[in-house]
This record gives C-alpha cells, sequence and structure tokens, in this order.
C-alpha cells in the first residue's frame, strides 16, 4: 500500500537493474519505491541458490511474495517453519528472529512496514553465499 503517494507509481521490472541488497551480500534487489509517509521498501529480490540468510531480525514487519524458486524460512521466534515456492505469500511481524535457507535461485517480491534495516542474531554476520552460486543473484 502506497499511503504516501497520490499520484500513480508504474515501474518496468525489465529495464531497471538489479542492485546489490545494502548489508546483504548475494543478495540483489529492484527497488520499486519507498513509501514517503513510512519509509517502506517494496522490492523485487533475487537470492542464489544454497545461500542461507542467518538468524536475523527487522525492526520493522515485512511480507514476501514468492515468484519463482523455492526457500525455506525458519521463524526461530515461534517455532514455525514455511517452505515457499511460486505463488505463496508469508508475512513475518518484526521483530520476529528468523532464518532463511535459499533452496534453489529464488525472486520474490518484498514489502516492509517501514525502513529496511537488518540484525544479525548469532555468531554468523552475514549471509552464507556457497562458492558455486557466484554470478547466480542478478
Amino acid at each position: 500500500m502506497c499511503l504516501g503517494h497520490t499520484e500513480a507509481i508504474f515501474v518496468d521490472t525489465q529495464t531497471r537493474a538489479w542492485e546489490g541488497v545494502p548489508g546483504v551480500n548475494g543478495a540483489h534487489w529492484k527497488v520499486f519505491q519507498v513509501d514517503p509517509r513510512t519509509g517502506g521498501v517494496q522490492a523485487l529480490v533475487r537470492f542464489p541458490a544454497g545461500a542461507v540468510e542467518p538468524p536475523h531480525h527487522h525492526t520493522h514487519g515485512h511480507w514476501i511474495y514468492v515468484e519463482d524458486g523455492a526457500k525455506l524460512v525458519e521463524n526461530l521466534s515461534r517455532g514455525t517453519r514455511y517452505l515457499l515456492s511460486g505463488g505463496m505469500y508469508l508475512y513475518t511481524p518484526a521483530p520476529d528472529v528468523h532464518r532463511v535457507t535459499y533452496l534453489s535461485r529464488c525472486t520474490f517480491l518484498f514489502v516492509s512496514d517501514g525502513p529496511f534495516d537488518l540484525f544479525w542474531d548469532g555468531p554468523e554476520q552475514g549471509v552464507i553465499i556457497p562458492p558455486d552460486a557466484a554470478g547466480q543473484g542478478a
């Protein structure tokens, strides 16, 4: 929802370039817009197969809609696991700690309730990318 906008927003995702996600090595995104009222981010995100986001949390909740690929989201705060593939949706409230494993190259729509941030909650302080996944992200 773009509550801070009063005009239509159009983004041609085919021509928008993939950019590295700040602080998240191996991940790439195409930011569609940042809500001027909430700071929430709307973006298409891609991770390579085999990537692992170690336990982490965000200040704001976020939802994802998987376009293609598969990922396992483990919500460590609630003890739940979600195996997501194309056409599936998941909302993760803040500040739930979660870990994500990418079972194949995965592209998904990411929408946050507020400005994007990420805090690592374990000894690993960054995304783990397998050596054979180089170049898969973008």
